[in-house]
């Protein structure tokens, strides 16, 4: 390998797809680290050399970094440029940390559960299919449901998954209890997706009749409303979701934003 390979990256994005670009930026950079090919550089990574490099803005860079920062795969001082932590390709080649709702309150003592709303095939609105980095005309999986925490409600979260990557997904693979009422196992064990973290927007709405019904408060109480847009540990975009809860419930945990 000569000295000019070893000062630049096998990289390529797309600037004509829909993902926006700081995503595919961060998505070519973990898959750099995983599989450690970025240790071989012969150059400082600084946000300039990146910036050339993918050929985008420095907010691009910033913004793409800004997950692996967060992720504790590199540490991003500008003025002696971007470290790799030493065990940052083990951590993606591992399974992501944290845990979700239902194994939290498990380990609490708790007993968690969820009710099934709605669960169907649907074309996503231009929100969605924005959010998602999907045309309007490909299918997504919609499901609704109530979470629970000792038989007491706790939010209602609707989740969109595009169907390309959870084919054959169904109302039948959810269940009220066990491990099967968690999304983030379902996409581990029956599609070897790992959640890793999320792009959350939280708002105060006033919730609807029958929203509050199922939270069993008041009608026309200021809820939390929050949306989210879901990463893997490959910073691919694999779904959105939007809850509606009340805030008198806490969880804890590294990854908490992809509370399903």
């Amino acid at each position: 390998m000569s000295n000019k390979e070893k000062n630049n990256l096998d990289i390529s994005i797309n600037k004509s797809s829909s993902a926006p670009l700081y995503i595919q930026v961060e998505k070519k950079l973990r898959a750099l680290i995983k599989s450690s090919e970025i240790k071989k550089l012969k150059t400082p990574i600084t946000e300039k050399y990146l910036e050339n490099q993918f050929d985008v803005s420095r907010n691009t860079i910033r913004r793409a970094i800004s997950g692996l920062t967060e992720d504790g795969l590199i540490i991003s001082r500008r003025s002696k440029g971007i470290s790799l932590l030493d065990n940052a390709s083990k951590i993606l080649s591992e399974s992501a940390s944290g845990l979700s709702m239902t194994e939290v309150a498990i380990k609490k003592g708790q007993v968690p559960s969820a009710k099934l709303l709605v669960a169907k095939e649907v074309y996503p609105s231009k929100k969605v299919s924005k959010a998602l980095g999907i045309a309007e005309k490909e299918k997504v999986f919609y499901c609704r449901r109530l979470r629970l925490i000792d038989e007491h409600p706790i939010y209602i979260v609707g989740f969109y998954l595009p169907m390309k990557i959870v084919p054959g997904i169904s109302a039948d693979v959810f269940s009220e209890t066990g491990p099967n009422q968690s999304i983030h196992y379902i996409l581990e064990k029956l599609y070897d997706i790992k959640i890793a973290r999320s792009l959350e927007t939280i708002e105060a709405r006033s919730i609807s009749e029958e929203d509050a019904k199922l939270l069993k408060i008041p009608e026309g109480t200021a809820v939390i409303f929050k949306s989210d847009i879901i990463f893997s540990t490959l910073s691919e975009i694999i779904g959105c979701d939007e809850i509606t809860t009340t805030g008198n419930y806490k969880i804890t945990g590294r990854i908490i934003k992809e509370r399903l």
